[in-house]
């Protein structure tokens, strides 16, 4: 709430809308209906969590009372941020110096080639970042955060994610 507030988001309409957000998530974590599917299928659990918010978004909509709770990218961007923190500053005390020089260099080193390769295949600018960033960080995460970043066209940030999920599936 308070990072919202300093986003400039006013604090009355987020408190409406949050408690059914954090209800909806919550339903979904202990439900066991999307990740039985997911190990019958071989379908990754994202995969279901994006065709129903395809289908609430789509068919069913959501209510205008509850827009401004529902941030995904926030969201996804807090996760990201709180999950860097508790579990990669474990792994970069117990990788060192060259551990850590390892991973910069190889994150470097893939989102640069992937973005020229991108480029030399003619794709624009603003998609060659976020599928780089895709491709050289974390996948889906990494594409939505960095569109969001730099303002990428939403439809974009949506190709880069079903061309990570179609090529993570398999």
């Amino acid at each position: 709430m308070l990072a919202l507030g300093l986003m400039g988001e006013k604090p009355g309409r987020i408190i409406a809308g949050f408690p059914v957000v954090f209800i909806i998530a919550w339903v979904r974590s202990s439900s066991r209906a999307i990740t039985r599917s997911s190990i019958r299928t071989g379908l990754s659990f994202v995969l279901w969590c994006l065709v129903i918010g395809l289908f609430v978004s789509n068919v069913i909509g959501v209510p205008e009372w509850l827009k401004p709770a529902v941030r995904t990218e926030f969201y996804i961007k807090s996760g990201l941020v709180i999950l860097g923190a508790n579990i990669l500053f474990g792994e970069i005390i117990k990788a060192g110096f060259y551990g850590i020089v390892q991973a910069v260099l190889v994150v470097t080193v893939i989102w640069y080639f992937t973005y020229w390769v991108a480029r030399k295949m003619k794709v624009d600018e603003e998609f060659a970042v976020v599928l780089s960033s895709a491709v050289s960080i974390c996948g889906v995460s990494a594409a939505i955060a960095t569109g969001g970043a730099i303002k990428a066209d939403p439809k974009k940030i949506s190709y880069v994610t079903s061309i990570v999920l179609i090529c993570a599936v398999p």
